[in-house]
């Protein structure tokens, strides 16, 4: 496992425990820091970062999911603990 993004990544397993599978995105908005603020350093840029980060923790599992919107639909990467399936 790499050292980039530890923390962030120990709070999206604890995000993940708590609240069930996740998509990027929406770990990049909901993982805050111990004083309830958003991460400043090791936090990833955005959804494409935040898969590299955690694509190299062995604790994660990654399943792609499609979401119909009003007019097409697309696939997302939603992410599990592996422990869970």
């Amino acid at each position: 496992m790499k050292t980039r993004g530890v923390r962030w990544r120990n709070r999206a397993y604890d995000y993940i425990q708590e609240n069930g599978p996740a998509t990027s995105a929406e770990l990049l908005l909901s993982i805050k820091n111990l004083k309830g603020k958003t991460f400043m350093r090791g936090a990833p840029r955005d959804a494409g970062h935040a898969f590299q980060i955690m694509r190299v923790d062995s604790r994660f599992n990654r399943k792609k999911v499609v979401i119909k919107g009003a007019t097409s639909s697309y696939e997302v990467v939603e992410w599990r603990i592996k422990d869970e399936e």
